[in-house]
């Protein structure tokens, strides 16, 4: 894997920066969510827990819960390498599981970034973003 270290991680609606949160900068309240986790051609990734905070909760003051981001509102988030997820806005902010999607903070990781995306909900490693720099709202309709 090359260096592809992502020290901040941005929020943006639209092309529109609204926060950059740097590293060590992510504080609230943290869960834990112990997992199995499978996939990138490698099998069983452990069971070891993720730790976080849930990206709704963070997020919320920034991307309001509205009709339209809840019917066509879509989360692309990605990593500098180009490595991109996609996640629906009611994905995020209208959970019954309670498998919420975690921003994982990654101190002094300097080969995988500040942060990491943790979508607990997923059996699959797919959408789990290390180096984890950008997640932008958008609307199904601007794409």
């Amino acid at each position: 894997i090359p260096d592809m270290y992502a020290g901040d991680l941005k929020f943006l609606v639209g092309d529109k920066l609204i926060q950059t949160l740097a590293d060590g900068d992510l504080k609230s309240n943290e869960v834990s969510y112990g997992s199995v986790f499978y996939g990138r051609g490698t099998g069983i990734h452990g069971t070891t827990p993720f730790n976080g905070v849930m990206l709704k909760n963070y997020t919320a003051g920034f991307y309001p819960m509205t009709i339209e981001n809840f019917k066509t509102g879509l989360f692309v988030t990605s990593a500098p390498d180009g490595y991109r997820a996609v996640f629906t806005y009611s994905e995020i902010f209208n959970r019954n599981d309670q498998a919420e999607v975690l921003i994982v903070p990654m101190p002094d990781v300097k080969k995988q970034g500040a942060y990491l995306l943790y979508p607990a909900a997923d059996f699959f490693s797919d959408r789990s973003i290390r180096c984890f720099n950008q997640i932008k709202l958008v609307q199904a309709a601007d794409l």
